[in-house]
Protein backbone atom coordinates (compact mmCIF):
# COMPACT_ATOMS: atom_id res chain seq x y z
CA UNK A 1 0.00 0.00 0.00
CA UNK A 2 1.68 3.14 -1.01
CA UNK A 3 2.58 5.76 1.41
CA UNK A 4 -0.15 8.97 2.13
CA UNK A 5 1.21 11.98 0.36
CA UNK A 6 2.68 14.60 2.77
CA UNK A 7 0.00 17.37 1.96
CA UNK A 8 -2.44 15.03 2.89
CA UNK A 9 -1.05 14.21 5.73
CA UNK A 10 -0.40 17.52 6.65
CA UNK A 11 -3.92 19.10 5.83
CA UNK A 12 -5.43 15.53 7.87
CA UNK A 13 -3.22 16.72 10.70
CA UNK A 14 -4.15 20.51 10.80
CA UNK A 15 -7.68 19.77 10.64
CA UNK A 16 -7.84 17.63 13.58
CA UNK A 17 -5.98 20.02 15.10
CA UNK A 18 -8.40 23.01 14.34
CA UNK A 19 -11.09 20.48 15.17
CA UNK A 20 -9.63 19.67 18.46
CA UNK A 21 -9.60 23.47 19.63
CA UNK A 22 -12.87 23.74 18.40
CA UNK A 23 -13.95 21.09 21.03
CA UNK A 24 -11.83 22.84 23.52
CA UNK A 25 -13.83 25.91 22.81
CA UNK A 26 -17.23 24.30 23.17
CA UNK A 27 -16.45 22.69 26.81
CA UNK A 28 -15.09 25.79 28.32
CA UNK A 29 -18.31 27.91 26.76
CA UNK A 30 -20.37 25.55 27.96
CA UNK A 31 -22.23 24.66 25.01
CA UNK A 32 -24.77 21.97 25.76
CA UNK A 33 -26.21 21.26 22.15
CA UNK A 34 -23.59 20.63 19.83
CA UNK A 35 -23.91 21.22 16.28
CA UNK A 36 -20.59 19.70 15.70
CA UNK A 37 -20.64 15.93 15.80
CA UNK A 38 -18.07 14.11 17.91
CA UNK A 39 -14.37 14.36 16.94
CA UNK A 40 -13.95 10.75 17.52
CA UNK A 41 -16.32 7.46 18.48
CA UNK A 42 -15.17 4.94 20.03
CA UNK A 43 -16.66 1.22 19.04
CA UNK A 44 -16.69 -1.52 21.71
CA UNK A 45 -16.64 -4.75 19.26
CA UNK A 46 -16.00 -6.60 22.06
CA UNK A 47 -16.48 -6.11 25.94
CA UNK A 48 -13.97 -10.16 26.18
CA UNK A 49 -10.56 -9.74 26.78
CA UNK A 50 -8.09 -12.33 26.79
CA UNK A 51 -5.57 -11.81 29.33
CA UNK A 52 -6.29 -10.27 33.36
CA UNK A 53 -4.28 -7.28 33.42
CA UNK A 54 -5.21 -6.52 37.53
CA UNK A 55 -6.02 -2.45 37.20
CA UNK A 56 -8.47 -3.14 34.19
CA UNK A 57 -12.42 -2.84 34.76
CA UNK A 58 -12.81 -5.99 32.09
CA UNK A 59 -10.69 -7.94 34.77
CA UNK A 60 -12.00 -6.91 38.33
CA UNK A 61 -15.53 -6.04 38.27
CA UNK A 62 -17.50 -5.58 34.92
CA UNK A 63 -20.95 -6.07 35.82
CA UNK A 64 -22.62 -5.09 32.92
CA UNK A 65 -23.11 -8.01 30.07
CA UNK A 66 -20.20 -8.99 27.80
CA UNK A 67 -20.93 -9.82 24.47
CA UNK A 68 -19.69 -9.08 20.54
CA UNK A 69 -20.76 -6.28 18.69
CA UNK A 70 -23.16 -7.69 15.63
CA UNK A 71 -22.02 -7.11 12.11
CA UNK A 72 -25.57 -5.23 11.61
CA UNK A 73 -24.99 -2.95 14.37
CA UNK A 74 -21.50 -1.79 13.34
CA UNK A 75 -23.00 -1.28 9.83
CA UNK A 76 -25.77 0.89 10.72
CA UNK A 77 -23.35 2.88 13.19
CA UNK A 78 -20.92 3.70 10.52
CA UNK A 79 -23.74 4.45 7.79
CA UNK A 80 -24.56 7.08 10.42
CA UNK A 81 -21.40 9.12 11.02
CA UNK A 82 -19.51 8.15 7.45
CA UNK A 83 -19.02 11.80 5.97
CA UNK A 84 -19.39 13.71 9.52
CA UNK A 85 -17.21 12.20 12.44
CA UNK A 86 -13.79 12.03 11.30
CA UNK A 87 -12.46 9.43 13.52
CA UNK A 88 -13.07 5.84 14.57
CA UNK A 89 -11.11 4.00 17.62
CA UNK A 90 -12.21 -0.02 17.37
CA UNK A 91 -11.71 -0.43 20.97
CA UNK A 92 -13.01 0.68 24.64
CA UNK A 93 -13.24 -2.36 26.97
CA UNK A 94 -11.96 -5.51 25.95
CA UNK A 95 -9.55 -6.78 23.41
CA UNK A 96 -10.58 -5.96 19.51
CA UNK A 97 -8.80 -8.65 17.78
CA UNK A 98 -11.07 -11.36 19.48
CA UNK A 99 -14.00 -10.04 17.40
CA UNK A 100 -13.77 -12.75 14.06
CA UNK A 101 -14.75 -9.43 11.38
CA UNK A 102 -12.58 -6.56 12.99
CA UNK A 103 -10.33 -6.38 9.76
CA UNK A 104 -13.42 -6.04 7.51
CA UNK A 105 -14.82 -3.49 10.32
CA UNK A 106 -11.30 -1.11 9.49
CA UNK A 107 -12.20 -1.94 5.84
CA UNK A 108 -15.81 -0.83 5.64
CA UNK A 109 -14.73 2.62 7.69
CA UNK A 110 -11.56 3.80 5.59
CA UNK A 111 -13.83 2.76 2.80
CA UNK A 112 -16.13 5.58 3.84
CA UNK A 113 -13.23 7.97 4.77
CA UNK A 114 -13.09 7.38 8.18
CA UNK A 115 -9.63 7.14 10.06
CA UNK A 116 -9.23 4.47 11.99
CA UNK A 117 -7.29 3.42 14.90
CA UNK A 118 -6.79 -0.20 16.69
CA UNK A 119 -5.63 -0.39 20.17
CA UNK A 120 -4.56 -4.05 20.65
CA UNK A 121 -2.23 -6.67 23.20
CA UNK A 122 -0.65 -7.88 20.19
CA UNK A 123 -1.06 -11.70 21.01
CA UNK A 124 -3.85 -12.74 18.79
CA UNK A 125 -1.86 -11.78 15.67
CA UNK A 126 -0.58 -13.77 13.24
CA UNK A 127 1.15 -13.71 10.10
CA UNK A 128 -2.47 -13.68 8.55
CA UNK A 129 -3.68 -11.06 10.50
CA UNK A 130 -0.51 -8.99 10.19
CA UNK A 131 -1.36 -8.81 6.00
CA UNK A 132 -5.11 -7.71 7.27
CA UNK A 133 -3.54 -4.79 9.43
CA UNK A 134 -1.85 -3.86 6.29
CA UNK A 135 -4.52 -4.60 3.36
CA UNK A 136 -7.45 -2.94 5.45
CA UNK A 137 -6.64 0.46 5.16
CA UNK A 138 -6.02 0.66 9.07
CA UNK A 139 -4.82 4.57 9.57
CA UNK A 140 -3.32 3.73 13.38
CA UNK A 141 -1.73 0.39 15.69
CA UNK A 142 -1.01 1.02 18.62
CA UNK A 143 0.38 -2.44 21.16
CA UNK A 144 -0.34 -1.77 24.44
CA UNK A 145 2.74 -3.23 25.96
CA UNK A 146 3.40 -2.28 29.29
CA UNK A 147 7.14 -4.02 29.28
CA UNK A 148 10.10 -3.50 28.92
CA UNK A 149 11.08 -6.03 31.70
CA UNK A 150 9.60 -9.49 31.24
CA UNK A 151 8.98 -9.16 35.10
CA UNK A 152 7.18 -5.62 34.87
CA UNK A 153 4.93 -7.11 31.84
CA UNK A 154 4.09 -10.10 33.57
CA UNK A 155 3.00 -8.09 36.69
CA UNK A 156 0.88 -6.09 34.59
CA UNK A 157 -0.16 -8.60 31.77
CA UNK A 158 -1.25 -11.33 33.78
CA UNK A 159 -1.93 -14.18 31.49
CA UNK A 160 0.16 -12.80 28.70
CA UNK A 161 3.73 -13.79 26.59
CA UNK A 162 5.97 -11.50 27.23
CA UNK A 163 8.46 -13.14 24.49
CA UNK A 164 5.66 -13.35 22.36
CA UNK A 165 4.54 -9.79 22.45
CA UNK A 166 7.94 -8.71 21.84
CA UNK A 167 8.22 -11.44 18.39
CA UNK A 168 5.07 -9.77 17.32
CA UNK A 169 5.57 -6.11 17.26
CA UNK A 170 8.95 -6.54 15.95
CA UNK A 171 7.21 -8.92 13.11
CA UNK A 172 5.01 -6.18 12.45
CA UNK A 173 7.62 -3.30 11.99
CA UNK A 174 9.35 -5.78 9.66
CA UNK A 175 6.05 -6.01 7.46
CA UNK A 176 5.75 -2.53 7.36
CA UNK A 177 9.84 -1.72 5.96
CA UNK A 178 8.59 -4.99 3.76
CA UNK A 179 5.96 -3.45 2.01
CA UNK A 180 6.82 0.10 2.20
CA UNK A 181 3.83 1.03 4.40
CA UNK A 182 3.19 4.25 4.77
CA UNK A 183 0.44 3.23 7.39
CA UNK A 184 -0.88 2.58 9.94
CA UNK A 185 1.22 4.73 12.28
CA UNK A 186 2.50 1.80 14.48
CA UNK A 187 2.61 3.09 18.31
CA UNK A 188 4.14 1.20 21.56
CA UNK A 189 1.70 2.67 24.62
CA UNK A 190 3.48 1.88 28.37
CA UNK A 191 1.52 2.92 31.34
CA UNK A 192 3.91 3.73 34.18
CA UNK A 193 2.93 3.77 37.85
CA UNK A 194 4.09 6.36 40.95
CA UNK A 195 7.34 5.74 41.63
CA UNK A 196 8.18 4.98 38.18
CA UNK A 197 10.70 6.82 35.77
CA UNK A 198 8.63 7.09 32.08
CA UNK A 199 12.17 8.07 30.68
CA UNK A 200 14.22 5.03 31.74
CA UNK A 201 11.57 2.66 30.84
CA UNK A 202 11.58 4.93 27.33
CA UNK A 203 15.46 4.08 27.04
CA UNK A 204 15.19 0.56 27.66
CA UNK A 205 12.08 0.06 25.15
CA UNK A 206 14.39 1.85 22.49
CA UNK A 207 17.34 -0.53 23.29
CA UNK A 208 14.48 -3.65 22.81
CA UNK A 209 13.12 -2.82 19.82
CA UNK A 210 16.21 -0.59 18.18
CA UNK A 211 16.03 -2.43 14.72
CA UNK A 212 12.22 -2.49 14.55
CA UNK A 213 10.86 0.98 16.10
CA UNK A 214 7.42 1.76 15.67
CA UNK A 215 6.56 5.06 14.90
CA UNK A 216 6.04 7.00 18.48
CA UNK A 217 6.87 5.43 22.35
CA UNK A 218 3.37 6.90 24.38
CA UNK A 219 4.32 7.31 28.19
CA UNK A 220 1.03 7.29 29.86
CA UNK A 221 0.62 8.31 33.25
CA UNK A 222 -2.06 5.73 35.13
CA UNK A 223 -5.52 7.03 35.29
CA UNK A 224 -8.12 5.88 37.75
CA UNK A 225 -10.67 4.70 35.12
CA UNK A 226 -13.09 7.22 36.11
CA UNK A 227 -12.65 6.43 39.84
CA UNK A 228 -12.66 3.14 39.73
CA UNK A 229 -9.21 2.91 41.28
CA UNK A 230 -8.03 5.16 43.75
CA UNK A 231 -4.90 3.70 43.81
CA UNK A 232 -4.40 5.66 40.50
CA UNK A 233 -4.72 9.34 40.74
CA UNK A 234 -2.79 10.90 38.34
CA UNK A 235 -3.25 14.39 39.89
CA UNK A 236 -3.14 13.26 43.63
CA UNK A 237 -1.36 16.44 44.96
CA UNK A 238 -4.47 18.50 42.80
CA UNK A 239 -7.03 16.89 44.57
CA UNK A 240 -9.40 19.64 46.58
CA UNK A 241 -7.30 22.42 45.48
CA UNK A 242 -10.09 24.09 43.67
CA UNK A 243 -7.82 26.65 41.05
CA UNK A 244 -7.01 22.78 39.90
CA UNK A 245 -10.32 21.85 38.75
CA UNK A 246 -10.90 22.23 35.00
CA UNK A 247 -13.51 21.43 32.85
CA UNK A 248 -13.17 17.32 31.02
CA UNK A 249 -14.01 18.46 27.71
CA UNK A 250 -15.08 14.43 27.19
CA UNK A 251 -18.96 14.75 26.68
CA UNK A 252 -18.32 17.70 23.91
CA UNK A 253 -15.00 15.61 22.26
CA UNK A 254 -16.22 12.21 22.05
CA UNK A 255 -18.59 9.30 21.62
CA UNK A 256 -18.66 5.92 23.41
CA UNK A 257 -20.46 2.96 22.38
CA UNK A 258 -20.60 -0.03 23.79
CA UNK A 259 -20.98 -3.60 22.04
CA UNK A 260 -24.56 -3.52 22.44
CA UNK A 261 -25.50 -0.05 21.67
CA UNK A 262 -25.41 2.20 24.66
CA UNK A 263 -23.63 5.41 24.89
CA UNK A 264 -21.76 5.81 27.50
CA UNK A 265 -20.23 8.86 29.79
CA UNK A 266 -16.99 8.28 28.61
CA UNK A 267 -13.91 6.27 27.02
CA UNK A 268 -13.38 5.47 30.46
CA UNK A 269 -17.42 4.28 31.62
CA UNK A 270 -16.20 0.70 31.57
CA UNK A 271 -18.77 0.23 33.90
CA UNK A 272 -21.60 1.79 31.88
CA UNK A 273 -22.57 4.11 34.69
CA UNK A 274 -24.13 6.78 32.88
CA UNK A 275 -26.20 5.89 29.78
CA UNK A 276 -26.87 8.35 26.89
CA UNK A 277 -29.21 6.73 24.91
CA UNK A 278 -29.06 3.57 22.67
CA UNK A 279 -28.04 3.62 18.88
CA UNK A 280 -30.13 0.42 18.42
CA UNK A 281 -32.93 2.32 18.54
CA UNK A 282 -32.08 6.08 17.44
CA UNK A 283 -29.42 7.67 14.78
CA UNK A 284 -26.24 8.04 16.69
CA UNK A 285 -25.55 12.02 15.94
CA UNK A 286 -29.11 12.27 18.03
CA UNK A 287 -28.18 10.50 20.74
CA UNK A 288 -25.25 12.94 20.88
CA UNK A 289 -27.36 15.96 21.70
CA UNK A 290 -29.94 13.57 23.88
CA UNK A 291 -31.31 15.07 26.77
CA UNK A 292 -28.66 12.91 29.02
CA UNK A 293 -25.90 14.34 26.75
CA UNK A 294 -27.21 17.76 27.79
CA UNK A 295 -27.57 17.12 31.29
CA UNK A 296 -24.10 15.46 31.23
CA UNK A 297 -22.17 18.83 29.32
CA UNK A 298 -24.37 21.17 31.79
CA UNK A 299 -22.93 19.39 35.20
CA UNK A 300 -19.16 19.19 33.72
CA UNK A 301 -19.08 22.39 32.68
CA UNK A 302 -20.47 23.74 36.25
CA UNK A 303 -17.76 21.27 37.71
CA UNK A 304 -20.39 19.60 39.61
CA UNK A 305 -18.96 16.34 39.33
CA UNK A 306 -19.96 15.56 42.58
CA UNK A 307 -23.29 15.03 41.15
CA UNK A 308 -22.25 12.38 39.05
CA UNK A 309 -21.52 8.95 39.93
CA UNK A 310 -19.31 7.90 36.77
CA UNK A 311 -17.41 11.43 37.49
CA UNK A 312 -17.14 11.87 41.51
CA UNK A 313 -14.22 9.83 41.57
CA UNK A 314 -12.41 10.89 38.73
CA UNK A 315 -9.06 12.46 38.24
CA UNK A 316 -9.15 13.58 34.80
CA UNK A 317 -10.46 16.91 35.88
CA UNK A 318 -7.94 18.12 38.22
CA UNK A 319 -5.13 17.88 35.42
CA UNK A 320 -5.14 21.65 36.24
CA UNK A 321 -3.96 23.12 32.93
CA UNK A 322 -7.30 23.76 31.01
CA UNK A 323 -8.31 27.08 32.52
CA UNK A 324 -5.58 29.30 31.22
CA UNK A 325 -7.22 32.11 29.73
CA UNK A 326 -5.40 32.97 26.81
CA UNK A 327 -5.75 29.05 25.13
CA UNK A 328 -9.90 29.42 26.58
CA UNK A 329 -10.19 32.60 24.50
CA UNK A 330 -7.68 31.06 21.82
CA UNK A 331 -10.54 27.76 21.60
CA UNK A 332 -13.23 30.02 21.94
CA UNK A 333 -12.64 31.69 18.68
CA UNK A 334 -11.80 28.17 16.94
CA UNK A 335 -15.24 26.81 18.37
CA UNK A 336 -17.00 29.89 16.64
CA UNK A 337 -15.04 29.66 13.37
CA UNK A 338 -15.22 26.21 12.92
CA UNK A 339 -18.95 26.10 13.43
CA UNK A 340 -19.25 28.97 10.99
CA UNK A 341 -17.34 27.50 8.50
CA UNK A 342 -18.71 23.69 8.50
CA UNK A 343 -22.59 26.10 8.47
CA UNK A 344 -21.38 27.57 5.00
CA UNK A 345 -20.64 24.15 4.03
CA UNK A 346 -24.12 22.29 5.60
CA UNK A 347 -22.06 20.25 7.86
CA UNK A 348 -23.41 21.38 11.17
CA UNK A 349 -25.93 19.12 13.18
CA UNK A 350 -29.52 19.59 12.70
CA UNK A 351 -31.04 21.68 15.94
CA UNK A 352 -32.29 18.91 18.66
CA UNK A 353 -34.57 19.40 21.18
CA UNK A 354 -33.00 20.99 23.92
CA UNK A 355 -33.13 19.59 27.14
CA UNK A 356 -34.89 21.43 30.43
Amino acid sequence: MSARKPRSKLVGAVRRAVWSASISGAAERGVEVMTLPPREVFLEVTAHCNIKCPMCPVTTGLERARGTMRWELFEKILDDVAGKVPQMSLFLAGEPLLHKRIFDMVAAASARGVYTRIHTNVLLLTEEKIGKVFDSGLDELSFSFDGPTKERYDRVRVGGDYDKCVRLIKRVMEVKRERRAGKPLTKIQIVYFAGEDPAEQERQMREIFADNLPDELKMVPAHSWAGEYQDFVRYRENVGKEEKLSICHMPWDRMSITWDGNVVGCCNDFLARYINGNVKTAPVLEVWNSPAYQRLRRSVHRKEYGSLSLCAKCDVPWAGDSSASLRRSANAAAYTGFVAWRTLRGTTLPEPRRDG
